[in-house]
């Protein structure tokens, strides 16, 4: 549906600048500018730090009187856009100007043009980059809107290195990568989720019939027992629900790479004198090893566009174009070594792939060529897509390699596409139906996964059932098991509670220990001031040779520039240890004086 009244915006060519200083620069050059023509200027920014780095250099040259800032909602910040903007206005904002905030303009600023945008970073998606142009020229109104970037800063967010070179270039890429992340999480993370759901049912599913058991036991309790069994089980199960979340931790990890065959390519790469490293790409993870292995002076989805551009130009299967399965057919030929013959080819670089389930190793070699690229390779297990990782030269061993390889020979080309990669539809229709082909091995992964986390969670909460019933033995922190103690009225119930909390944790037993004396104290028996000081003694060792070394240890190696907050929070807690030791000596004082006047009187 078209608009109520014709837009009259205009988006002016963007510009990419050398580097952070010339980038500064140019936005401000660039609002210095617009403004003294009469408009006013929107300069939209990525961090608040950014919005602060150019309000600095812009006070220096710009009346600050029409400089206002929206870096914050939860200040008085944000009634400079609930404000008129008139002719030389500034705002300088964070992208929460790009989100449901409508910018009146006056009427002079109409009349020299309306509001201009700058957006002083590349956004994420074409979205974002609408939102935030469509802040201006609105119900009819003027505007322009330009894109001024940080070349360094873009490539290095791109993952790339030298190779782009005007804001076209520059958004295509973003627009690629943007559609590649959309059909990962399709694929991949959509399904991830799902899972992780599902095994948060059985969480609470386990919890509600821990919950009952407790809820039975109560019939039989007095009043005084419900309130004593309350304030145990409530801790029992913060550990259950502990153990469930470290667990799924751990579990989360398995769902990104197979540590069985990653330790494999480890030992076949070393044998040849490699390391892998990095990488662990969901989908299309050999372009993105190669372009890592390149030095990023190409991103993986160029490397793709590349790959699947030269075999479309040369794919010689007996379809035609105007077949309506073309491209399911020829997406169906296409493999990782077609990907890798065509890379070969392209980069005029030589790829060796080192898998994990090979003893040998392929080698996509052109004639008389050196310069060469190792890819490690880890594959054999049903529940993981292939995946492809750098490898690093550690010990190259020639004799192993030749003896190992097996070759295929590869033509050298200078291939060029006959209009821009990122243009052409039909390479996006041929990506298009190679990512529905993997999709297929997909599922059968995503299934395979779903399967053994939904058994061996289960597993995992029948052991937890058992050993909830028998104790204080589902119990692994002891900071609950301390509470739980604290909290007894029956002293000796706290002081085997808490001593069961010492045994936990040996090395960080202090809370237990401070607590474990003090409870000995308060029931009186024995030989309880030996014991109280025996605890005492260690929470104050613990303090001195422990806690304070490891919290100066970290005082000392913060970088440069980091956090002032953090630092406050160690010296504060470095002070509250300093003033628990006091208190610890005080004590073991009063005991010992006690002690040596009974002595004296005898």
């Amino acid at each position: 549906m078209p608009t109520y009244k014709a837009k009259k915006f205009k988006e002016l060519e963007g510009i990419v600048t050398s580097n952070k200083n010339a980038w500064i620069m140019e936005v401000v050059s660039n609002i210095k500018q617009e403004g003294e023509r009469g408009r006013a200027v929107l300069v939209i920014c990525e961090t608040i730090d950014n919005v602060k780095t150019i309000y600095d250099i812009l006070i220096e040259v710009y009346s600050t009187r029409k400089i206002r800032l929206y870096s914050r909602n939860d200040n008085d910040e944000c009634s400079a856009v609930k404000e008129r903007v008139n002719s030389g206005d500034v705002i300088i904002a964070t992208n929460l100007a790009g989100r449901g905030t409508d910018i009146k303009t006056s009427f002079s600023v109409e009349k020299n043009g309306g509001l201009h945008v700058i957006v002083t970073f590349l956004p994420s998606n074409s979205r974002v980059e609408e939102q935030a142009f469509g802040k201006t020229a609105r119900q009819g109104a003027k505007g322009t809107a330009q894109l001024i970037i940080n070349k360094i800063y873009t490539e290095n967010k791109l993952n790339m290195t030298g190779i782009l070179s005007n804001i076209y270039e520059f958004k295509q890429l973003r627009d690629s990568k943007e559609y590649i992340r959309i059909q990962t999480v399709k694929l991949y993370k959509a399904k991830e989720v799902e899972l992780r759901d599902k095994l948060f049912e059985i969480y609470l599913e386990v919890d509600n019939d821990l919950r009952e058991i407790e809820e039975n036991k109560k019939k039989e309790k007095t009043i005084l027992d419900i309130l004593e069994k309350d304030k145990r089980y409530k801790y029992k199960l913060l550990q259950v629900e502990e153990k469930w979340g470290l667990e799924l931790k751990i579990f989360e990890k398995t769902l990104a790479y197979d540590s069985k065959t990653r330790e494999e390519l480890k030992q076949v790469a070393k044998k040849f004198g490699f390391k892998p490293y990095g990488n662990n790409e969901a989908m299309f993870s050999l372009y993105k090893a190669i372009s890592v292995s390149l030095g990023n002076k190409a991103s993986s989805e160029q490397l793709l566009w590349l790959a699947v551009g030269y075999f479309l130009d040369n794919f010689t299967g007996m379809y035609y174009r105007n077949d309506i399965n073309f491209y399911k057919k020829a997406a169906k030929s296409f493999s990782d070594k077609k990907a890798l013959k065509s890379l070969t080819s392209v980069l005029g670089r030589n790829i060796v792939i080192i898998s994990s389930n090979q003893e040998n190793l392929m080698i996509y070699k052109i004639k008389d060529v050196k310069e060469t690229i190792y890819i490690g390779l880890e594959d054999g297990n049903k529940k993981y897509f292939k995946n492809y990782r750098p490898l690093r030269k550690v010990s190259y061993n020639y004799d192993i390699i030749e003896k190992y390889s097996i070759k295929v020979e590869v033509k050298a080309t200078e291939y060029k596409s006959i209009t821009n990669l990122f243009e052409r539809k039909d390479l996006k229709k041929l990506i298009d139906e190679i990512i529905k082909q993997k999709s297929k091995e997909v599922e059968e992964c995503n299934l395979a996964k779903r399967n053994e986390g939904i058994s061996y969670f289960k597993n995992f909460f029948n052991k937890i059932k058992e050993e909830y019933k028998t104790g204080n033995k589902i119990m692994k922190n002891s900071a609950y098991m301390v509470q739980m103690g604290i909290e007894k009225s029956e002293v000796k119930e706290k002081i085997d509670i808490l001593e069961g909390a010492c045994n936990l944790e040996k090395i960080y037993s202090l809370p237990a220990r401070y607590n474990l004396a003090h409870a000995v104290i308060e029931e009186q028996k024995g030989n309880y001031k030996q014991k109280a000081i025996k605890n005492l003694l260690i929470a104050k060792d613990q303090i001195n040779g422990i806690l304070i070394p490891y919290l100066e240890y970290i005082q000392i190696t913060l970088p440069l520039g980091q956090s002032c907050e953090l630092l406050k929070q160690i010296i504060n807690k470095i002070e509250i240890l300093k003033a628990i030791k006091c208190n610890i000596e005080e004590t073991i004082k009063k005991f010992k004086f006690k002690h040596g006047n009974k002595r004296t009187r005898k």
